[in-house]
Protein backbone atom coordinates (compact mmCIF):
# COMPACT_ATOMS: atom_id res chain seq x y z
CA UNK A 1 0.00 0.00 0.00
CA UNK A 2 1.82 3.27 -0.65
CA UNK A 3 0.26 6.09 0.88
CA UNK A 4 0.81 9.96 1.48
CA UNK A 5 0.00 13.14 3.72
CA UNK A 6 0.97 16.40 2.73
CA UNK A 7 0.30 19.03 5.54
CA UNK A 8 0.17 22.37 4.25
CA UNK A 9 1.01 25.85 5.48
CA UNK A 10 -2.94 26.97 5.13
CA UNK A 11 -3.98 24.40 7.00
CA UNK A 12 -5.04 22.01 4.30
CA UNK A 13 -4.19 18.22 4.92
CA UNK A 14 -4.19 16.33 1.31
CA UNK A 15 -4.29 12.45 1.73
CA UNK A 16 -3.29 10.09 -0.98
CA UNK A 17 -3.34 6.23 -1.24
CA UNK A 18 -3.24 3.85 -3.90
CA UNK A 19 -6.15 1.51 -3.86
CA UNK A 20 -4.79 -2.04 -5.29
CA UNK A 21 -5.17 -5.50 -4.07
CA UNK A 22 -2.03 -8.25 -4.11
CA UNK A 23 -1.08 -9.64 -7.21
CA UNK A 24 -1.97 -13.01 -5.08
CA UNK A 25 -5.13 -12.40 -3.98
CA UNK A 26 -7.95 -14.31 -5.79
CA UNK A 27 -9.95 -11.57 -5.60
CA UNK A 28 -6.99 -9.15 -8.10
CA UNK A 29 -9.35 -10.23 -11.13
CA UNK A 30 -12.18 -8.71 -10.21
CA UNK A 31 -9.96 -5.69 -8.33
CA UNK A 32 -8.06 -4.79 -11.31
CA UNK A 33 -11.42 -3.77 -13.12
CA UNK A 34 -13.28 -2.68 -9.63
CA UNK A 35 -12.47 -0.15 -6.81
CA UNK A 36 -13.80 -1.43 -3.95
CA UNK A 37 -16.18 0.83 -1.69
CA UNK A 38 -15.54 -1.06 1.09
CA UNK A 39 -11.73 -0.16 1.25
CA UNK A 40 -12.35 3.57 -0.41
CA UNK A 41 -14.75 3.96 2.60
CA UNK A 42 -12.27 2.46 5.70
CA UNK A 43 -9.50 4.49 4.32
CA UNK A 44 -11.17 7.77 4.25
CA UNK A 45 -12.48 7.07 7.71
CA UNK A 46 -8.66 6.98 8.78
CA UNK A 47 -7.93 10.29 6.61
CA UNK A 48 -10.94 11.59 8.84
CA UNK A 49 -10.69 10.33 12.13
CA UNK A 50 -6.54 11.62 11.96
CA UNK A 51 -7.63 14.99 10.49
CA UNK A 52 -10.01 15.68 12.95
CA UNK A 53 -7.29 14.90 16.35
CA UNK A 54 -4.60 17.06 13.78
CA UNK A 55 -7.03 20.04 14.10
CA UNK A 56 -8.14 19.57 17.54
CA UNK A 57 -4.06 19.50 18.30
CA UNK A 58 -3.59 22.78 17.20
CA UNK A 59 -3.17 25.58 19.31
CA UNK A 60 -6.03 27.65 17.62
CA UNK A 61 -7.74 24.34 16.43
CA UNK A 62 -11.06 25.25 18.13
CA UNK A 63 -11.31 28.31 16.10
CA UNK A 64 -10.79 26.66 12.46
CA UNK A 65 -14.58 26.18 11.28
CA UNK A 66 -14.68 26.18 7.45
CA UNK A 67 -13.92 22.90 6.76
CA UNK A 68 -14.31 21.34 3.28
CA UNK A 69 -13.68 17.65 2.30
CA UNK A 70 -13.31 16.48 -1.72
CA UNK A 71 -12.14 13.55 -3.08
CA UNK A 72 -10.30 12.99 -6.88
CA UNK A 73 -9.40 10.03 -8.16
CA UNK A 74 -7.00 9.06 -10.85
CA UNK A 75 -6.49 5.63 -12.90
CA UNK A 76 -10.06 4.98 -13.13
CA UNK A 77 -10.04 4.33 -16.93
CA UNK A 78 -11.78 0.55 -17.57
CA UNK A 79 -13.06 1.18 -13.77
CA UNK A 80 -15.70 0.50 -11.79
CA UNK A 81 -16.64 1.16 -8.43
CA UNK A 82 -18.52 -1.28 -5.90
CA UNK A 83 -18.46 -3.51 -3.21
CA UNK A 84 -16.56 -6.79 -4.07
CA UNK A 85 -17.50 -9.77 -2.46
CA UNK A 86 -15.45 -11.68 -0.30
CA UNK A 87 -15.65 -14.86 -2.67
CA UNK A 88 -13.84 -15.24 -5.95
CA UNK A 89 -15.64 -14.10 -9.02
CA UNK A 90 -15.39 -15.95 -11.89
CA UNK A 91 -14.78 -13.04 -14.04
CA UNK A 92 -16.08 -9.53 -14.49
CA UNK A 93 -16.84 -7.29 -17.84
CA UNK A 94 -14.67 -4.29 -18.53
CA UNK A 95 -15.94 -1.33 -17.92
CA UNK A 96 -16.27 1.06 -19.89
CA UNK A 97 -17.24 5.24 -19.28
CA UNK A 98 -16.91 9.19 -20.28
CA UNK A 99 -15.71 9.93 -16.49
CA UNK A 100 -13.28 12.07 -16.04
CA UNK A 101 -9.93 11.28 -14.92
CA UNK A 102 -8.98 12.46 -12.31
CA UNK A 103 -12.76 12.07 -10.89
CA UNK A 104 -13.18 15.28 -8.34
CA UNK A 105 -15.96 14.49 -6.09
CA UNK A 106 -17.69 16.22 -5.69
CA UNK A 107 -17.11 18.84 -8.05
CA UNK A 108 -17.33 21.56 -5.62
CA UNK A 109 -15.66 20.38 -2.11
CA UNK A 110 -18.55 20.41 0.29
CA UNK A 111 -18.66 22.44 3.24
CA UNK A 112 -17.95 19.96 6.86
CA UNK A 113 -18.93 21.08 10.54
CA UNK A 114 -16.22 20.18 12.98
CA UNK A 115 -19.11 18.01 14.74
CA UNK A 116 -19.20 15.92 10.67
CA UNK A 117 -15.02 15.82 11.34
CA UNK A 118 -15.67 14.25 14.61
CA UNK A 119 -17.58 11.27 13.29
CA UNK A 120 -15.47 10.22 11.04
CA UNK A 121 -17.57 6.74 9.86
CA UNK A 122 -20.44 8.77 8.92
CA UNK A 123 -18.79 11.31 6.93
CA UNK A 124 -16.43 8.52 5.24
CA UNK A 125 -20.01 6.88 3.81
CA UNK A 126 -21.54 10.35 2.91
CA UNK A 127 -17.97 10.89 0.53
CA UNK A 128 -18.17 7.19 -0.66
CA UNK A 129 -21.73 7.79 -1.48
CA UNK A 130 -21.22 10.43 -3.76
CA UNK A 131 -18.47 8.75 -5.05
CA UNK A 132 -20.82 5.71 -5.83
CA UNK A 133 -23.35 7.98 -7.49
CA UNK A 134 -21.32 8.88 -9.84
CA UNK A 135 -20.28 5.62 -10.73
CA UNK A 136 -23.88 4.55 -10.91
CA UNK A 137 -24.78 7.79 -12.86
CA UNK A 138 -22.60 6.63 -15.32
CA UNK A 139 -23.90 3.35 -15.34
CA UNK A 140 -20.54 1.51 -13.68
CA UNK A 141 -21.30 0.47 -10.51
CA UNK A 142 -20.46 -2.65 -9.75
CA UNK A 143 -23.27 -5.32 -8.60
CA UNK A 144 -20.98 -8.46 -8.01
Amino acid sequence: MDSALEIHANGTLVYGTTLRRKRDDPLSIVAGFVIDEDETERRLAAFAHYANLFYRSLERGDVITGLYLGTSMTGIQMKSFGRIQTSPSNGVAVPMHGLADPLKIPSVPLRISRAELAEPATLAKKATGHIARAFRTANVYYNS
